[in-house]
């Protein structure tokens, strides 16, 4: 969720509420989660104020995602979930957090790339956040940044429902 969230800011050209230049991209996150989450028991923090991995690694909601944005300044809109809402929204200059599932899904609709994540479902996801930053009008696909990717793939619209169906959301 985090993750997503600071792609999709990226790239509207916003950044995540309390980055400095010099930001690193984990720390983004780590200040996307605490702009996202209010709880401080999920919010990726330890009371001393290094990293919690076990709160860092909890599912955040669309609610979540939308609360980050706004802390952050941006405007945000719940969309339905399919392929041709996104497409307007990206249209209108917006970018979208989408949510969505791998489970009992045959062939996946795409798979992560690095480690454990290579040729399988991104972090083993069930329920999944990614950021949809673009779409080509003359391809018909989406331009989708998978924080279990190393670089953003093209999908198209039935990938893209097909990636939604189960644990929809936009």
């Amino acid at each position: 969720g985090p993750a997503a969230l600071v792609m999709a800011l990226r790239a509207v050209g916003r950044d995540i509420a309390g980055a400095t230049a010099g930001l690193n991209d984990g720390q983004a996150v780590a200040l996307a989660r605490r702009a996202m989450v209010a709880a401080p028991n999920r919010d990726g923090m330890a009371d001393g104020g290094q990293l919690a991995e076990a709160e860092a690694s909890t599912f955040t909601s669309l609610g979540e995602v939308q609360r980050g944005a706004q802390v952050s300044g941006a405007a945000t809109q719940l969309l339905a979930p399919n392929a041709e809402s996104v497409r307007q929204a990206l249209l209108r200059g917006s970018s979208v957090v989408l949510s969505g599932t791998f489970a009992g899904k045959s062939p996946l609709p795409w798979t992560g790339d690095r480690g454990p994540d290579n040729a399988t479902a991104p972090g083993g996801a069930t329920g999944h956040l990614v950021a949809v930053t673009a779409y080509d009008s003359n391809s018909g696909y989406f331009l989708v940044h998978d924080p279990a990717r190393r670089t953003p793939l093209a999908v198209s619209g039935p990938t893209l429902e097909h990636f939604m169906r189960g644990n929809a959301g936009a």
